[in-house]
């Protein structure tokens, strides 16, 4: 059943997906519960053509008043709710990007003075080089998925043919899933899609 990128896609009726009651990531206990949000691609679609302008603007209202669907996923303590992305935490990426601006432009324009001048380059590029290095990291702490979302991926949701698509990387939850969700689950092949 496994593939050479991991596990198939898994279409299953979103009315009765049955989560295990065990971690995705170290398959340890479930002690707590995760909400994941998972937007449509239709929802997504209709977000960025309201953002350039190009839309219906009753139709992106409608739609963006439907919402993203809520999933509730149980996970052990280590991997639960204070291990995922939230948008507080993207804020304080962006707030830590955004202190460490100013200085990085300092720098820069210390290490341009220097090239312009015949200085050493050296003293204001080693602070650049870390900053610029901390400028990545800040953004990488606010966008890089966490474990949780790297194990178990909602790709897409479908709330009128009851739909919700999902990405398993991890066999053993993967098993555990399929079996729980068996009348539900239908295995989507990436290469049958391809051919259409």
């Amino acid at each position: 059943m496994s593939k050479k990128n991991g596990n198939p896609l898994l279409k299953v009726k979103l009315s009765k997906v049955v989560f295990p009651e065990i971690c995705p990531v170290c398959l340890a206990e479930a002690e707590d519960l995760v909400s994941m949000q998972v937007w449509s691609s239709e929802d997504k679609q209709l977000a960025s053509t309201t953002f350039s302008g190009s839309a219906d603007k009753t139709e992106s209202l409608l739609h963006a008043k439907k919402g993203a669907t809520v999933i509730w996923v149980p996970t052990c303590m280590r991997h639960g709710s204070k291990a995922v992305r939230t948008t507080g935490k993207i804020i304080k990426a962006w707030i830590a990007f955004l202190i460490l601006w100013y200085p990085g432009i300092y720098f820069l324009l210390g290490v341009l003075s220097a090239y312009y001048n015949d200085r050493p380059i050296l003293p204001p590029l080693f602070p650049l080089l870390v900053i610029f290095l901390l400028m990545v990291i800040s953004l990488l702490y606010g966008y890089y998925p966490r474990t949780l979302e790297r194990k178990l991926k909602f790709v897409d949701v479908d709330r009128l043919d009851d739909a919700l698509f999902i990405k398993i990387r991890s066999p053993e939850y993967y098993e555990i899933f399929f079996e729980l969700n068996e009348l539900y689950v239908e295995i989507i092949d990436p290469l049958e899609e391809t051919e259409d």
